[in-house]
Protein backbone atom coordinates (compact mmCIF):
# COMPACT_ATOMS: atom_id res chain seq x y z
CA UNK A 1 0.00 0.00 0.00
CA UNK A 2 1.54 3.88 -1.09
CA UNK A 3 2.39 5.62 1.33
CA UNK A 4 3.12 9.01 1.94
CA UNK A 5 5.90 10.39 3.23
CA UNK A 6 6.35 10.94 7.14
CA UNK A 7 9.03 10.77 10.15
CA UNK A 8 9.69 7.00 9.72
CA UNK A 9 10.13 7.26 5.67
CA UNK A 10 12.57 10.44 6.62
CA UNK A 11 14.94 8.17 8.47
CA UNK A 12 14.37 5.41 6.36
CA UNK A 13 15.86 7.94 3.27
CA UNK A 14 18.62 8.82 5.90
CA UNK A 15 19.42 4.92 6.50
CA UNK A 16 19.81 4.07 2.73
CA UNK A 17 22.01 7.29 2.39
CA UNK A 18 24.62 6.07 5.11
CA UNK A 19 23.96 2.38 3.85
CA UNK A 20 24.81 3.22 0.04
CA UNK A 21 27.41 5.58 1.16
CA UNK A 22 31.20 4.54 1.56
CA UNK A 23 31.25 1.50 4.64
CA UNK A 24 32.49 2.44 7.99
CA UNK A 25 32.24 0.58 11.15
CA UNK A 26 28.35 1.64 11.70
CA UNK A 27 26.80 0.41 8.02
CA UNK A 28 25.89 -3.25 9.91
CA UNK A 29 24.15 -1.24 12.66
CA UNK A 30 22.17 1.32 10.06
CA UNK A 31 21.29 -1.41 8.09
CA UNK A 32 19.89 -3.65 11.00
CA UNK A 33 17.77 -0.36 12.01
CA UNK A 34 16.24 -0.09 8.52
CA UNK A 35 15.36 -3.87 8.12
CA UNK A 36 13.29 -2.82 11.34
CA UNK A 37 11.94 -0.14 10.06
CA UNK A 38 11.02 -1.60 6.86
CA UNK A 39 9.58 -4.38 8.68
CA UNK A 40 7.07 -1.63 10.42
CA UNK A 41 5.72 -0.66 8.01
CA UNK A 42 4.62 -3.47 6.14
CA UNK A 43 6.80 -3.69 3.08
CA UNK A 44 8.38 -6.34 1.55
CA UNK A 45 11.46 -4.63 1.19
CA UNK A 46 12.34 -5.39 4.81
CA UNK A 47 13.84 -8.77 3.72
CA UNK A 48 16.42 -7.79 1.40
CA UNK A 49 17.63 -5.27 3.43
CA UNK A 50 17.85 -8.36 6.11
CA UNK A 51 19.95 -10.00 3.87
CA UNK A 52 22.30 -7.31 3.49
CA UNK A 53 22.56 -6.55 6.97
CA UNK A 54 23.24 -9.86 7.71
CA UNK A 55 25.76 -9.85 5.09
CA UNK A 56 27.50 -6.67 6.51
CA UNK A 57 27.07 -7.57 9.94
CA UNK A 58 29.44 -11.06 8.98
CA UNK A 59 31.95 -9.40 6.69
CA UNK A 60 35.12 -7.64 7.49
CA UNK A 61 34.55 -3.95 7.20
CA UNK A 62 37.50 -4.41 4.86
CA UNK A 63 36.17 -6.82 2.71
CA UNK A 64 32.64 -4.38 2.24
CA UNK A 65 35.11 -1.67 1.53
CA UNK A 66 36.89 -3.57 -1.42
CA UNK A 67 33.06 -4.47 -2.72
CA UNK A 68 31.51 -0.90 -2.53
CA UNK A 69 34.91 0.10 -4.29
CA UNK A 70 34.18 -1.95 -6.84
CA UNK A 71 30.94 -1.73 -7.39
CA UNK A 72 30.47 2.08 -7.37
CA UNK A 73 33.91 3.72 -7.37
CA UNK A 74 36.51 2.02 -9.51
CA UNK A 75 35.74 1.25 -12.79
CA UNK A 76 32.35 0.75 -11.38
CA UNK A 77 30.05 -2.56 -12.40
CA UNK A 78 27.24 -0.19 -11.10
CA UNK A 79 27.20 3.54 -11.29
CA UNK A 80 25.84 5.48 -8.22
CA UNK A 81 25.21 8.51 -10.60
CA UNK A 82 21.23 9.54 -11.51
CA UNK A 83 21.58 11.64 -14.12
CA UNK A 84 24.00 9.07 -15.94
CA UNK A 85 21.01 6.50 -16.08
CA UNK A 86 18.42 9.07 -16.94
CA UNK A 87 20.53 10.89 -19.54
CA UNK A 88 23.79 9.19 -20.20
CA UNK A 89 27.17 11.20 -20.22
CA UNK A 90 26.56 14.94 -21.92
CA UNK A 91 24.73 18.18 -21.93
CA UNK A 92 21.57 16.59 -20.82
CA UNK A 93 23.08 15.23 -17.53
CA UNK A 94 24.95 18.57 -17.11
CA UNK A 95 21.59 20.58 -17.39
CA UNK A 96 19.87 17.71 -15.30
CA UNK A 97 23.21 18.64 -12.57
CA UNK A 98 22.41 22.76 -12.33
CA UNK A 99 18.67 21.97 -11.89
CA UNK A 100 19.42 20.08 -8.70
CA UNK A 101 21.83 22.74 -7.42
CA UNK A 102 19.44 25.32 -8.07
CA UNK A 103 17.08 22.87 -6.26
CA UNK A 104 19.01 22.52 -3.56
CA UNK A 105 19.81 25.56 -2.93
CA UNK A 106 15.81 27.06 -2.68
CA UNK A 107 15.14 24.06 -0.37
CA UNK A 108 18.34 24.91 1.89
CA UNK A 109 19.76 21.94 1.11
CA UNK A 110 23.44 21.55 1.40
CA UNK A 111 25.11 18.22 -0.63
CA UNK A 112 28.35 17.05 1.06
CA UNK A 113 31.45 18.81 -0.08
CA UNK A 114 32.47 17.48 -3.49
CA UNK A 115 29.87 15.38 -4.17
CA UNK A 116 28.18 15.35 -7.44
CA UNK A 117 24.53 16.67 -6.70
CA UNK A 118 23.21 13.56 -8.82
CA UNK A 119 25.04 10.90 -7.01
CA UNK A 120 22.24 8.83 -5.04
CA UNK A 121 23.14 9.28 -1.78
CA UNK A 122 23.49 13.12 -2.22
CA UNK A 123 19.83 12.51 -3.40
CA UNK A 124 18.72 10.04 -0.47
CA UNK A 125 19.80 12.78 1.79
CA UNK A 126 18.01 15.64 0.38
CA UNK A 127 15.01 13.25 0.50
CA UNK A 128 15.87 12.80 4.40
CA UNK A 129 14.72 16.16 4.90
CA UNK A 130 12.40 17.14 1.56
CA UNK A 131 10.39 13.71 0.74
CA UNK A 132 7.56 15.11 1.93
CA UNK A 133 7.38 18.35 -0.60
CA UNK A 134 6.30 17.45 -4.24
CA UNK A 135 9.68 18.45 -5.09
CA UNK A 136 10.77 15.54 -3.41
CA UNK A 137 8.19 13.26 -4.42
CA UNK A 138 9.12 14.06 -7.80
CA UNK A 139 12.81 12.94 -7.44
CA UNK A 140 11.98 10.21 -5.40
CA UNK A 141 9.75 8.66 -7.82
CA UNK A 142 11.16 10.25 -11.15
CA UNK A 143 14.34 10.42 -10.68
CA UNK A 144 15.71 7.94 -8.17
CA UNK A 145 13.37 4.81 -8.87
CA UNK A 146 14.34 4.85 -12.45
CA UNK A 147 18.07 4.80 -11.25
CA UNK A 148 17.81 2.16 -8.60
CA UNK A 149 16.05 0.03 -10.86
CA UNK A 150 19.07 0.16 -13.62
CA UNK A 151 21.53 -0.05 -10.59
CA UNK A 152 19.59 -3.10 -8.90
CA UNK A 153 19.46 -4.87 -12.86
CA UNK A 154 23.38 -4.08 -13.15
CA UNK A 155 23.88 -6.49 -10.29
CA UNK A 156 20.96 -8.57 -11.21
CA UNK A 157 23.32 -12.00 -12.05
CA UNK A 158 25.76 -11.15 -9.05
CA UNK A 159 26.60 -12.02 -5.94
CA UNK A 160 26.72 -8.99 -4.46
CA UNK A 161 25.39 -7.75 -1.08
CA UNK A 162 24.55 -4.56 -2.36
CA UNK A 163 22.28 -6.20 -4.82
CA UNK A 164 19.68 -6.65 -1.50
CA UNK A 165 20.41 -2.91 -0.30
CA UNK A 166 19.59 -1.63 -3.98
CA UNK A 167 16.32 -4.30 -4.62
CA UNK A 168 15.18 -3.16 -0.76
CA UNK A 169 15.36 0.64 -1.60
CA UNK A 170 13.34 0.20 -5.04
CA UNK A 171 10.85 -1.46 -3.32
CA UNK A 172 10.19 1.43 -0.63
CA UNK A 173 10.28 3.70 -3.44
CA UNK A 174 7.32 1.78 -5.90
CA UNK A 175 5.26 2.19 -2.41
CA UNK A 176 5.73 6.16 -1.64
CA UNK A 177 2.65 8.09 -2.59
CA UNK A 178 2.97 11.78 -3.55
CA UNK A 179 1.77 14.88 -1.29
CA UNK A 180 -1.76 15.54 -1.56
CA UNK A 181 -2.54 18.48 -3.83
CA UNK A 182 -5.50 20.26 -2.91
CA UNK A 183 -8.40 19.87 -4.82
CA UNK A 184 -9.20 23.24 -6.74
CA UNK A 185 -12.40 24.24 -6.58
CA UNK A 186 -14.49 24.83 -9.85
CA UNK A 187 -15.08 28.28 -10.97
CA UNK A 188 -18.36 29.68 -9.38
CA UNK A 189 -20.58 29.86 -12.01
CA UNK A 190 -24.58 29.59 -12.57
CA UNK A 191 -24.53 25.76 -12.68
CA UNK A 192 -22.59 25.27 -10.16
CA UNK A 193 -24.43 27.61 -7.31
CA UNK A 194 -26.64 25.51 -4.94
CA UNK A 195 -24.51 22.88 -5.53
CA UNK A 196 -25.60 22.16 -9.01
CA UNK A 197 -23.03 20.96 -11.79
Amino acid sequence: MPEKTGPLTRRLFALFSEILDYPNPKTAEQAQECALLLAKTGRDAQEKMSGFAGYSSRAPLGSLEEIYTSTFDIQPVCCPYAGHHLFGEGFKRSTFMVKLTGMFREMDFSPPQGELPDHITVLLRFLAGHSGSEQGFELARHCLLPSIKKMHKSLKNTFNPYKDALESLERMLEQIKGPEKKQKKPPRTEKTVGGLA
